[in-house]
Protein backbone atom coordinates (compact mmCIF):
# COMPACT_ATOMS: atom_id res chain seq x y z
CA UNK A 1 0.00 0.00 0.00
CA UNK A 2 3.24 2.20 0.96
CA UNK A 3 4.27 1.81 -2.72
CA UNK A 4 1.33 2.47 -4.23
CA UNK A 5 0.84 5.90 -2.39
CA UNK A 6 3.94 7.06 -3.24
CA UNK A 7 3.76 5.96 -6.83
CA UNK A 8 0.08 8.04 -6.72
CA UNK A 9 1.86 11.16 -5.03
CA UNK A 10 4.64 11.17 -7.62
CA UNK A 11 2.23 11.13 -10.68
CA UNK A 12 -0.24 13.57 -9.16
CA UNK A 13 3.09 16.03 -8.37
CA UNK A 14 3.96 16.26 -11.79
CA UNK A 15 0.55 15.68 -14.37
CA UNK A 16 1.60 17.14 -17.45
CA UNK A 17 5.07 14.92 -17.46
CA UNK A 18 4.76 12.33 -19.91
CA UNK A 19 1.39 11.91 -19.56
CA UNK A 20 0.65 9.03 -22.26
CA UNK A 21 -1.55 6.00 -22.07
CA UNK A 22 -0.42 2.44 -21.64
CA UNK A 23 -2.97 0.30 -23.28
CA UNK A 24 -2.46 -3.12 -23.66
CA UNK A 25 -3.94 -4.56 -27.05
CA UNK A 26 -6.62 -7.43 -27.23
CA UNK A 27 -9.26 -9.35 -25.40
CA UNK A 28 -7.26 -10.30 -22.34
CA UNK A 29 -8.57 -8.77 -18.97
CA UNK A 30 -5.01 -7.72 -17.97
CA UNK A 31 -1.26 -9.35 -17.90
CA UNK A 32 -1.57 -13.04 -19.07
CA UNK A 33 1.75 -13.82 -17.96
CA UNK A 34 0.83 -16.55 -15.33
CA UNK A 35 -1.44 -19.48 -15.15
CA UNK A 36 -3.37 -17.79 -11.58
CA UNK A 37 -4.26 -14.56 -13.88
CA UNK A 38 -5.45 -16.51 -16.87
CA UNK A 39 -7.46 -18.41 -14.81
CA UNK A 40 -8.73 -15.19 -13.44
CA UNK A 41 -9.62 -13.66 -16.78
CA UNK A 42 -11.77 -16.99 -17.42
CA UNK A 43 -13.29 -16.94 -14.01
CA UNK A 44 -14.56 -13.09 -15.10
CA UNK A 45 -15.60 -13.84 -18.50
CA UNK A 46 -17.48 -16.97 -17.66
CA UNK A 47 -19.27 -15.76 -13.97
CA UNK A 48 -19.90 -12.03 -15.98
CA UNK A 49 -20.69 -13.48 -19.11
CA UNK A 50 -23.68 -11.78 -19.94
CA UNK A 51 -20.91 -8.37 -20.69
CA UNK A 52 -19.88 -10.75 -23.50
CA UNK A 53 -22.86 -11.50 -25.75
CA UNK A 54 -23.32 -10.60 -29.12
CA UNK A 55 -25.73 -7.42 -28.48
CA UNK A 56 -22.62 -5.14 -26.43
CA UNK A 57 -21.21 -2.89 -28.12
CA UNK A 58 -19.41 -0.96 -25.35
CA UNK A 59 -18.09 -2.57 -22.19
CA UNK A 60 -15.62 -1.55 -19.54
CA UNK A 61 -14.57 -3.79 -17.14
CA UNK A 62 -13.07 -2.91 -13.69
CA UNK A 63 -10.63 -5.15 -12.02
CA UNK A 64 -9.97 -3.22 -8.44
CA UNK A 65 -7.78 -4.48 -5.82
CA UNK A 66 -10.14 -5.48 -3.05
CA UNK A 67 -13.55 -5.18 -3.98
CA UNK A 68 -15.96 -7.53 -6.53
CA UNK A 69 -14.81 -7.32 -10.11
CA UNK A 70 -17.61 -4.85 -12.34
CA UNK A 71 -18.80 -4.07 -15.57
CA UNK A 72 -20.60 -1.23 -17.24
CA UNK A 73 -21.55 -1.02 -21.15
CA UNK A 74 -24.21 -0.53 -23.84
CA UNK A 75 -26.57 -2.97 -25.13
CA UNK A 76 -28.00 -2.40 -29.01
CA UNK A 77 -30.98 -4.10 -29.81
CA UNK A 78 -33.97 -3.03 -32.21
CA UNK A 79 -35.88 -1.20 -29.42
CA UNK A 80 -33.05 1.09 -29.30
CA UNK A 81 -29.77 1.22 -26.36
CA UNK A 82 -29.49 0.14 -22.75
CA UNK A 83 -27.07 1.39 -20.16
CA UNK A 84 -25.92 -1.97 -18.02
CA UNK A 85 -24.00 -3.00 -14.72
CA UNK A 86 -23.03 -6.36 -13.75
CA UNK A 87 -21.39 -6.67 -10.43
CA UNK A 88 -19.62 -10.01 -8.99
CA UNK A 89 -21.37 -10.78 -6.01
CA UNK A 90 -18.16 -11.84 -4.31
CA UNK A 91 -14.81 -11.01 -4.86
CA UNK A 92 -13.59 -13.55 -7.96
CA UNK A 93 -9.56 -13.18 -7.22
CA UNK A 94 -10.06 -13.49 -3.52
CA UNK A 95 -12.08 -16.80 -4.18
CA UNK A 96 -9.72 -18.10 -6.35
CA UNK A 97 -6.88 -17.47 -4.57
CA UNK A 98 -7.40 -17.73 -1.06
CA UNK A 99 -11.31 -18.96 -0.57
CA UNK A 100 -12.09 -21.46 -3.55
CA UNK A 101 -15.06 -22.72 -1.66
CA UNK A 102 -16.80 -19.32 -1.86
CA UNK A 103 -16.22 -19.51 -6.28
CA UNK A 104 -18.94 -21.76 -6.99
CA UNK A 105 -21.76 -19.84 -5.60
CA UNK A 106 -20.59 -16.57 -6.96
CA UNK A 107 -22.75 -14.95 -9.54
CA UNK A 108 -23.36 -11.48 -11.31
CA UNK A 109 -25.87 -9.16 -10.35
CA UNK A 110 -27.55 -7.27 -13.11
CA UNK A 111 -28.85 -4.09 -13.86
CA UNK A 112 -30.26 -2.35 -16.80
CA UNK A 113 -31.64 1.03 -18.38
CA UNK A 114 -32.72 3.10 -21.34
CA UNK A 115 -30.23 4.92 -22.60
CA UNK A 116 -30.99 7.79 -25.53
CA UNK A 117 -29.04 7.04 -29.13
CA UNK A 118 -27.67 10.55 -28.68
CA UNK A 119 -25.97 9.60 -25.60
CA UNK A 120 -25.37 6.01 -26.73
CA UNK A 121 -23.67 7.11 -29.66
CA UNK A 122 -21.48 9.33 -28.11
CA UNK A 123 -19.72 7.22 -25.67
CA UNK A 124 -18.75 4.67 -28.72
CA UNK A 125 -17.41 7.61 -30.29
CA UNK A 126 -15.11 8.74 -27.05
CA UNK A 127 -14.01 4.79 -26.50
CA UNK A 128 -13.36 4.91 -30.58
CA UNK A 129 -10.97 7.91 -29.60
CA UNK A 130 -8.82 6.66 -26.97
CA UNK A 131 -9.06 2.52 -28.86
CA UNK A 132 -8.56 3.68 -31.89
CA UNK A 133 -5.19 5.77 -31.21
CA UNK A 134 -2.04 3.64 -32.13
CA UNK A 135 0.08 5.99 -29.90
CA UNK A 136 -1.92 5.13 -27.07
CA UNK A 137 -0.65 1.49 -26.92
CA UNK A 138 2.29 0.60 -25.59
CA UNK A 139 4.58 -1.17 -22.28
CA UNK A 140 4.01 0.58 -19.42
CA UNK A 141 7.46 0.81 -17.50
CA UNK A 142 6.07 1.22 -14.26
CA UNK A 143 5.40 -1.49 -11.29
CA UNK A 144 1.84 -0.76 -9.71
CA UNK A 145 0.85 -1.77 -6.39
CA UNK A 146 -2.21 -2.70 -5.43
CA UNK A 147 -4.61 -0.80 -7.80
CA UNK A 148 -7.22 -0.67 -10.15
CA UNK A 149 -7.28 -2.30 -14.12
CA UNK A 150 -9.44 -1.50 -16.63
CA UNK A 151 -10.43 -3.60 -19.92
CA UNK A 152 -12.24 -1.42 -22.79
CA UNK A 153 -13.89 -2.77 -25.92
CA UNK A 154 -15.90 -1.09 -28.48
CA UNK A 155 -17.48 -2.72 -31.03
CA UNK A 156 -20.54 -1.07 -32.45
CA UNK A 157 -19.96 -1.02 -36.33
CA UNK A 158 -19.60 -4.44 -38.93
CA UNK A 159 -15.92 -5.88 -38.04
CA UNK A 160 -15.20 -3.28 -35.45
CA UNK A 161 -13.28 -4.81 -32.28
CA UNK A 162 -10.94 -2.95 -30.39
CA UNK A 163 -10.45 -3.35 -27.08
CA UNK A 164 -7.31 -3.40 -24.46
CA UNK A 165 -6.23 -2.86 -20.73
CA UNK A 166 -4.16 -0.32 -18.74
CA UNK A 167 -3.44 0.36 -15.01
CA UNK A 168 -2.73 3.17 -15.94
CA UNK A 169 -5.04 5.70 -14.28
CA UNK A 170 -3.63 8.23 -12.15
CA UNK A 171 -2.88 11.22 -14.59
CA UNK A 172 -6.42 13.11 -14.55
CA UNK A 173 -6.24 14.03 -18.06
CA UNK A 174 -4.95 10.79 -19.38
CA UNK A 175 -6.97 9.49 -22.58
CA UNK A 176 -7.65 6.27 -20.87
CA UNK A 177 -9.25 8.16 -18.07
CA UNK A 178 -11.85 10.08 -19.71
CA UNK A 179 -13.31 7.28 -20.46
CA UNK A 180 -12.67 5.39 -16.99
CA UNK A 181 -14.57 8.68 -15.53
CA UNK A 182 -17.57 7.46 -17.96
CA UNK A 183 -17.73 4.18 -16.76
CA UNK A 184 -17.99 5.05 -13.15
CA UNK A 185 -20.89 7.77 -14.35
CA UNK A 186 -22.22 4.78 -16.64
CA UNK A 187 -22.42 2.40 -13.22
CA UNK A 188 -24.65 4.71 -11.42
CA UNK A 189 -26.59 5.31 -14.20
CA UNK A 190 -27.79 2.02 -15.01
CA UNK A 191 -28.78 1.47 -11.74
CA UNK A 192 -30.53 4.50 -11.35
CA UNK A 193 -28.94 6.41 -9.01
CA UNK A 194 -30.81 9.84 -8.20
CA UNK A 195 -29.03 12.90 -10.42
CA UNK A 196 -26.90 9.89 -12.27
CA UNK A 197 -28.46 11.07 -15.30
CA UNK A 198 -27.34 14.78 -15.20
CA UNK A 199 -23.42 13.22 -13.92
CA UNK A 200 -23.32 11.36 -17.18
CA UNK A 201 -24.14 13.95 -19.52
CA UNK A 202 -21.93 16.30 -17.51
CA UNK A 203 -19.09 13.62 -17.84
CA UNK A 204 -19.49 12.78 -21.24
CA UNK A 205 -19.53 16.55 -22.50
CA UNK A 206 -16.49 17.09 -20.29
CA UNK A 207 -14.51 13.67 -22.06
CA UNK A 208 -15.72 15.03 -25.31
CA UNK A 209 -13.47 18.20 -24.88
CA UNK A 210 -10.73 16.70 -23.26
CA UNK A 211 -10.39 14.67 -26.28
CA UNK A 212 -11.29 16.78 -28.85
CA UNK A 213 -14.44 14.82 -30.25
CA UNK A 214 -17.25 17.15 -31.06
CA UNK A 215 -20.82 16.31 -30.92
CA UNK A 216 -23.24 17.08 -33.86
CA UNK A 217 -25.72 20.06 -33.82
CA UNK A 218 -29.36 19.22 -31.95
CA UNK A 219 -30.68 19.15 -35.25
CA UNK A 220 -28.17 16.05 -36.48
CA UNK A 221 -27.30 14.47 -32.54
CA UNK A 222 -29.29 11.27 -33.35
CA UNK A 223 -26.51 11.11 -35.83
CA UNK A 224 -24.42 10.51 -33.14
CA UNK A 225 -20.89 12.72 -33.11
CA UNK A 226 -17.81 13.88 -35.24
CA UNK A 227 -14.25 13.93 -34.33
CA UNK A 228 -12.46 17.30 -34.46
CA UNK A 229 -9.12 17.30 -36.75
CA UNK A 230 -6.62 16.79 -33.53
CA UNK A 231 -8.36 13.48 -32.73
CA UNK A 232 -8.20 9.81 -34.00
CA UNK A 233 -10.97 8.40 -35.22
CA UNK A 234 -14.33 9.17 -37.29
CA UNK A 235 -18.12 8.22 -36.24
CA UNK A 236 -18.61 5.12 -38.54
CA UNK A 237 -22.22 5.63 -40.90
CA UNK A 238 -22.77 1.99 -39.79
CA UNK A 239 -23.47 2.62 -36.02
CA UNK A 240 -27.02 3.19 -36.32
Amino acid sequence: MQMRIAIVALLLAFPHANAKDYITRGDALFDQSLPSFRRYDKEVKHILHRAWERDVIVRAVHLPPFDPEWIVGIIRSPNGYRAFRIDASYFIWQALNDEKEKLPSIHGIYHERTLDQASALRIVTLWRAVLGAPQNYGKDPTIYGDSSTFHFFVGASPREHLAGWTSYMFVDHSEATAICLIAHRLYEYAAGKPGSETKLQKQIDRSERQLHVQPRSASNQTRGCVISPKAKNLTHKDDL
